[in-house]
Order: C-alpha cells, then structure tokens, then sequence
C-alpha cells in the first residue's frame, strides 16, 4: 500500500516559525551592532594610517607640512594619499578629518571634527576609537574629546 508523503502538521510548523523568530531575535541585533562597530574600527585606523603618513613626512623632510583648515589636505602630502584622500570625505563615523600643527614643539593632531552638513561622531563612536588606539578615556591620553570634535595626538615630545 502506497501511503502520501508525510507533510508538516501545523503544530510542527508554529514551532519552526517560533525558533527562527527567536534566532532572529537574538542574532540581528549583534548584526546590527557590528556594523557601528567596524566603523569606528574603520575611523581608528583611518587615524593610524594619516598619522603614520604624517610622521614619515617629517622623517623624510624634517618639518611638518603647514595646517590647512578641515576636510583639506596639506598639498605637500598628496604623495602619501595617491589612491585615496581622507580629508576629502566625511569619516566613517562622521564629521571630517583636520591637520593641526599650531606649534612644532607641541603635539602634531588629526582631529575629527564637525563641519557644515557633517556632524561630528557620537560618544559611543570616539569612546570605541579611544579603546582601540588610547587607554579608553577621552578626557586624557593621545585621543580626546574637545569642544568641537575629538582629537588624536600622535607626537608627543
């Protein structure tokens, strides 16, 4: 006797329905989550990379090149960010990346700072940045929050 392929009874079906909303539950907001989190990660090492770049410059010439205003690059480092213009563009995390060298025995700074139609990042942003590069509290070490932005120092004598 031939018997019909057996199918799922309803009750069998709600509970399937019951376990993937719970799995969904549980594993979207960690989804979620990541992406805020690889964009800070992005920022930091954004910073890193500009910092680095900066600090070649000088090794390789014996000065810092001159500050220029926010979201522009110093020409004399256009070598150094052939493929790619940081300063050009709004972070990954918001607001826009500014040289500052006010004075050649103090610290040299990349800060990231708001600009028209571009907000400066949220805590929760320059919180995980400050973890990731400094000692995770932006009111001391190399990365701080100022009153327009956060600040990464990166020579300090």
């Amino acid at each position: 006797m031939n018997r019909a392929p057996h199918a799922f009874t309803f009750v069998e079906a709600a509970v399937v329905v019951v376990i993937v909303g719970l799995l969904a539950v549980i594993v979207v907001p960690r989804f979620a989550g990541a992406g805020e989190d690889n964009r800070a990660f992005k920022a930091a090492e954004d910073l890193q990379q500009i910092a680095g770049s900066f600090d070649r410059f000088r090794a390789s010439n014996g000065y810092w090149p001159p500050e220029i205003g926010p979201g522009q690059m110093p020409p004399e480092m256009r070598s150094a960010f052939r493929d790619f213009n940081p300063f050009a563009q709004p972070t990954p995390i918001g607001g826009l990346f500014d040289y500052d060298n006010a004075k050649e025995e103090g610290a040299v700074i990349i800060a990231i700072k708001s600009a028209p139609g571009v907000a400066v990042p949220n805590v929760d942003h320059a919180r995980a940045i400050d973890a990731m590069l400094d000692d995770g509290d932006l009111r001391t070490g190399n990365f701080r929050a100022m009153s327009d932005g956060y600040a990464f120092a990166f020579n300090r004598k």
